[in-house]
C-alpha cells in the first residue's frame, strides 16, 4: 500500500501509476492489454473446473489540477480535476512537471472581515512555484499541464493509514491480491482510468467484459467527528458492502451469500445504500445490473488532498472479495444439482 503512495495519476495523466502497475501485475496474468484509453485488462486463466467468468475492477487515477493562467508575478492559476473542495487545498503541496509547488491565498491579515466570512472559492487560491515572473514560471510549466496533490503514505494510531487516493490504491491492492491466485475459472481484472471525472475509462473497458460475476472496488465516505456524516459507515468496522447506489439497486441473492459466509467465518463487514454513481453505473446499462456486487473501503476526507483510511477495512475488502469469487463455483455446483 505504501509502496503505491510513490506514484501519482491525476484522471487523463495516468502514465506514472499505469507503467507501475503494469510493471508489477502484468508477470501475474496470462494476457495483459492495455487497451486505447489507457484502462488494463489483465487475464488468467481458470484450472478448467468451472465454465464461469468473473471480473473484478479498480481504478487508478486521483483528482488533481490543471494550469489555466500564468500571471505576470509568475503564480498559477489552475481549476480542480475531479472532486476537490477549495478549503482542503489551502497549503498542500503540488507536483507539476516533476517541479515542487504549494497553494496559497491571500494571507489572512490582508484580508477584510468579510472576506474572512466567505468559504474560500478556487478562484481565490493559486500555486506559489517560486518563480518571480511569467516568462520564468513559463520555463517549467504551461498553460493546460496537469497537477498531482503531494502527500506522503504512512501508517499512524491504531492501524490507520493516511495518504492520498486511499480508494484507488486500495483497490490495487486488492487486485493484485486477486491475480496471485488461480480459480476455477476465467477470470479479467480491469484497472481503469479516468474514474474521477465521469467514469470515462470504464466506458471502454466495458466493451471487452465478458462475465458471469463483477466486482466492483471503490471507496465510500466515512464517518468522521461531526453529526453529519454520522450516517455514514465507520472506519475499522469492515468494509462496506453497497446494497443501492445511485444506479439502482443491487441484486439481493448476490449480497447475502456473502454476508452469510463473512458471518460464518467471523468477519467485519458494513452495509450501506450510497446515493452517489460510480463505475457500476456503466455496467448496469450494459446489462451486467443483476451480476454486480460492489465492495467499498470507508475514507474520511474523501474529496481532499490527504484522506484516512483504516488497514482493517482494506483486509475486510480483500476477504469479502474472495468470498464472492468462491460464491461463482458454489452458485454453479447448486445450479447442476438442482438439474
Amino acid at each position: 500500500m505504501n509502496e503505491l503512495q510513490n506514484y501519482y495519476g491525476v484522471s487523463g495523466r495516468e502514465d506514472s501509476i499505469c507503467s507501475f502497475l503494469y510493471e508489477r501485475l502484468s508477470p501475474l496474468s496470462d494476457d495483459t492489454v492495455k487497451d486505447s484509453m489507457g484502462n488494463l485488462h489483465f487475464y488468467k486463466k481458470g484450472t478448467g473446473k468451472s465454465a464461469k467468468k468473473a471480473a473484478v475492477i479498480a481504478y487508478m487515477d486521483e483528482p488533481g489540477i490543471i494550469v489555466t493562467r500564468i500571471t505576470e508575478d509568475g503564480y498559477l492559476k489552475f481549476e480542480t480535476i475531479g472532486h476537490l473542495t477549495p478549503a482542503g487545498l489551502i497549503s498542500k503541496k503540488v507536483i507539476l512537471n516533476g517541479i515542487r509547488g504549494i497553494i496559497s491565498l491571500k494571507a489572512v491579515h490582508l484580508t477584510s472581515k468579510q472576506e474572512r466570512s466567505i468559504p474560500v472559492k478556487l478562484s481565490q487560491l493559486f500555486i506559489d512555484i517560486g518563480a518571480s515572473s511569467r516568462k520564468e514560471a513559463e520555463d517549467f510549466v504551461q498553460i493546460g499541464d496537469h497537477g498531482a496533490l503531494e502527500e506522503d503514505g504512512r501508517t499512524f494510531g491504531d492501524g490507520y493509514i493516511k495518504g492520498h487516493a486511499l480508494g484507488s490504491r486500495a483497490g490495487c491492492v486488492i487486485a493484485e491480491n486477486v491475480l496471485r491466485q488461480r480459480y476455477p475459472f476465467n477470470l479479467h481484472v480491469i484497472i481503469t482510468v479516468q474514474r474521477e471525472v465521469g467514469c470515462r475509462g470504464i466506458q471502454t473497458a466495458s466493451w471487452k467484459l465478458s462475465a458471469d460475476r463483477v466486482i466492483i472496488l471503490d471507496a465510500e465516505t466515512a464517518q468522521s467527528y461531526d453529526k453529519v456524516s454520522e450516517k455514514f459507515p465507520e472506519l475499522g468496522k469492515g468494509a462496506v458492502i453497497l446494497t443501492a447506489s445511485g444506479s439502482g439497486l443491487v441484486n439481493p441473492r448476490l449480497i447475502q451469500p456473502v454476508i452469510n459466509k463473512a458471518e460464518e467465518r467471523q468477519l467485519k463487514y458494513q452495509l450501506f445504500a450510497s446515493k452517489d454513481k460510480g463505475q457500476e453505473e456503466v455496467l448496469y446499462q450494459r446489462g451486467y445490473g443483476d451480476k454486480t456486487l460492489t465492495f467499498c473501503i470507508p475514507v474520511r476526507y474523501k474529496d481532499t488532498a490527504c484522506q484516512v483510511a483504516h488497514m482493517d477495512d482494506i483486509d475486510s475488502m480483500k476477504n469479502l472479495t474472495q468470498i464472492a469469487l468462491m460464491q461463482v463455483v458454489s452458485e454453479e455446483v447448486a445450479n447442476d444439482t438442482d438439474k
